[in-house]
C-alpha cells in the first residue's frame, strides 16, 4: 500500500503525516492543544504527554499506526490516525481528535468522504470505527456515516474495561457510497 504523506481535504484543511523522525517538541505542543478529558477518555491518550510520545514512536516504528496532524490553513487543529493496521488484509481502524473549540464545526460529510476516498486510493479495502457507548457525540456522528455506507457490526461488551462497551462499524471499498 502506498501511504500518502499529505492528504488534502479542502483548500483550507490538510493532513500531514507524522513520520518516524518527527519533531518531538512540535508534537508535544500539538498534543497540549488537544489535552482535555474527552480526548484522554475516548482516544486513549495518556495524561503524561512524554508517555504518549513514546507510545506514538513505538507504534510508528512497528507500523501498526499511521498518524496525521490536521491543519486548518497553517494552524494545527487536531489529528487523525489509522490503528490496528493489517496491511496484508488491507484494513485499518480510524480515529480522530479535534481541538475542543473546533469540534462540530470542522467535520462535514463532504470532508469525511474526501478522506475516505484518499484512504481507499492508498489501497485500503476495509475501514473500521470503534466507539465507546459513553461517547455520545461520536455515536451521533457514526449514525450520519451510515448514510455513506458504514455498516453497524455490533457491540463489544466490556471491551475497554468493566461496563465500558464499544460499538463497531465498518466500510468496505465496494460498498462506499460517493
Amino acid at each position: 500500500m502506498e501511504i500518502l504523506n499529505q492528504i488534502v481535504i479542502t483548500d483550507n484543511i490538510k493532513l500531514i503525516r507524522i513520520k518516524q523522525d518527527f519533531d518531538e517538541e512540535k508534537l508535544k505542543e500539538h498534543l497540549k492543544k488537544l489535552k482535555d478529558k474527552e480526548i484522554e477518555d475516548y482516544l486513549g491518550f495518556s495524561e503524561n504527554i512524554e508517555e504518549e510520545i513514546e507510545d506514538i514512536k513505538g507504534k510508528i516504528e512497528r507500523k501498526t499506526n499511521i498518524y496525521y496532524a490536521i491543519y486548518k490553513q497553517d494552524e494545527f487543529i487536531g489529528w487523525f490516525y489509522l490503528y490496528d493496521i493489517k496491511e496484508r488484509y488491507r484494513r485499518a481502524n480510524l480515529s480522530l481528535g479535534i481541538q475542543k473549540d473546533m469540534r462540530g464545526h470542522i467535520l462535514s460529510l463532504d470532508m469525511v468522504k474526501s478522506l475516505l476516498e484518499n484512504l481507499f486510493s492508498m489501497g485500503f479495502n476495509r475501514l473500521g470505527l470503534e466507539i465507546e457507548d459513553t461517547n455520545v457525540k461520536s455515536l451521533k456522528l457514526a449514525k450520519h456515516l451510515e448514510q455513506i455506507g458504514f455498516q453497524y457490526e455490533g457491540k463489544l461488551r466490556d471491551n475497554y474495561g468493566e461496563n465500558i462497551n464499544s460499538h463497531v462499524w465498518s466500510l468496505l471499498k465496494r460498498e462506499y457510497i460517493k
